[in-house]
């Protein structure tokens, strides 16, 4: 491999740091990166300088990580962590990182290069392999078992049989990991173009097991199936375990309530092609996007059934070809409904009458009645359309006024 180039505003933190007297060079995943010639998202520098000398050299720089003692230092070609060795020396720092085609350090300035472990020879081949003792290694950080299986899916690598050995002993100690580094190392599994090999070795290794008790056997080649969407991927590895690793995991509240709907909803073919039905469960969706995932993943699945023919989960029935016919043409029949009832109002947003008519004609001020007649209103119009016209829902209004036991009172409650 040739020497890869990096950009000036980078080599110039480097310059300031070997000016003031201390070794640095770049380290890690910029170094693969780099030699892959793919586009390097983070750059990091290890250094001999502590961190109030980083600090006092780069008056921009802001600490970030107090665990190594890393401050980011922005510059023209993005921001740059800088972090003292791990250990005494540059030799040390890369002996105790997680493998060696991330164990690698690199001068430009002078063209010097530091790869005790072999990583230059192991990403040629597409190895992944740990630096040193993979036992020790995954001891230091169990998030690295989690990791392993990610960069196998991002890099497509194969994985060495030492470490593949050593994942399952990293098991229990990953339970223990903070929840938000496990839920990023997933997210980036589940979108790394290869995820289903990522989840094949998480499922092999135990680890799965481990993360998430009830994950179906066909999670790994359904993800496989499917376009790098976070939320629809996230579901199919999801639906034997339920939505409770959502919040353990900390994901953001709105994926974590769209994927929540995806597996409340999922397989849609259960629900029935009526016209009612379909805006019923537009409704529930709360988005097209939701909805549009809710068939990519039946489908999906579908298709993964006839591919594998009996190799779906061995608890469940196996779905014979009658079944699955009878699936797709549930799907093509509901893809009809949804055609058909794009334009119909499914939201109090889109009812012809707002919360203002509804009080003047109901005579009462702001309070739930509102609520509930809006909701009265749009139950109306999901079973029929026709009735979202202002005269048919102020004579719906009416009779659900008059059919309040007690009476409305003019202040919005009961008499």
């Amino acid at each position: 491999m040739q020497s890869p180039a990096a950009p000036a505003a980078v080599l110039q933190l480097l310059r300031r740091l070997q000016q003031d007297g201390h070794q640095a060079a770049l380290v890690g995943g910029c170094i693969r990166d780099l030699l892959r010639g793919a586009p390097v998202r983070d750059w990091d520098i290890a250094t001999s300088a502590r961190p109030e000398r980083s600090l006092a050299l780069f008056p921009r720089a802001v600490p970030i990580g107090l665990r190594h003692g890393t401050i980011m230092a922005p510059c023209a070609a993005g921001p740059v962590d800088v972090t003292p060795f791990r250990g005494a020396s540059l030799a040390e720092d890369l002996a105790r990182r997680d493998f060696t085609i991330n164990a690698m350090a690199w001068d430009p300035l002078r063209n010097a290069w530091h790869d005790p472990h072999g990583g230059r020879a192991d990403l040629a081949a597409q190895m992944l392999r740990a630096a040193g003792r993979a036992e020790e290694r995954l001891a230091e950080d169990p998030l690295r078992a989690l990791r392993a299986a990610r960069l196998l899916a991002a890099l497509n690598l194969r994985i060495a049989p030492a470490l593949r050995d050593a994942l399952p002993g990293a098991a229990g100690a990953l339970l223990q990991v903070a929840p938000e580094r496990i839920r990023s190392e997933l997210e980036r599994l589940l979108l790394a173009a290869q995820a289903g090999r990522g989840m094949a070795l998480l499922r092999q290794s135990g680890l799965e097991a481990a993360l998430l008790p009830g994950v179906r056997a066909d999670a790994a080649g359904l993800v496989a199936l499917l376009p790098a969407d976070l939320e629809l991927r996230l579901a199919a590895w999801l639906r034997g375990a339920g939505s409770g690793p959502l919040a353990r995991w900390r994901f953001p509240k709105n994926r974590a309530r769209n994927t929540e709907r995806l597996l409340a909803l999922h397989p849609v073919d259960r629900c029935p092609p009526a016209d009612a039905a379909m805006r019923r469960l537009r409704k529930r969706a709360g988005s097209e996007a939701v909805l549009s995932r809710l068939f990519t993943l039946r489908e999906a699945e579908l298709q993964l059934a006839e591919a594998q023919s009996g190799a779906l989960q061995q608890s469940a029935p196996q779905p014979d070809a009658a079944e699955i016919a009878r699936a797709r043409q549930a799907l093509a029949a509901l893809r009809a409904a949804l055609a058909r009832t794009r334009g119909h109002a499914i939201s109090p947003a889109a009812l012809a009458l707002d919360g203002r008519a509804v009080m003047e004609i109901l005579g009462i001020g702001p309070g739930p009645v509102v609520g509930r007649a809006l909701r009265h209103l749009l139950e109306c119009v999901l079973e029929d359309p026709a009735q979202n016209q202002p005269g048919a829902l102020r004579a719906l209004l009416c009779a659900w006024r008059d059919a309040q036991t007690p009476p409305l009172s003019p202040r919005g409650g009961s008499q």
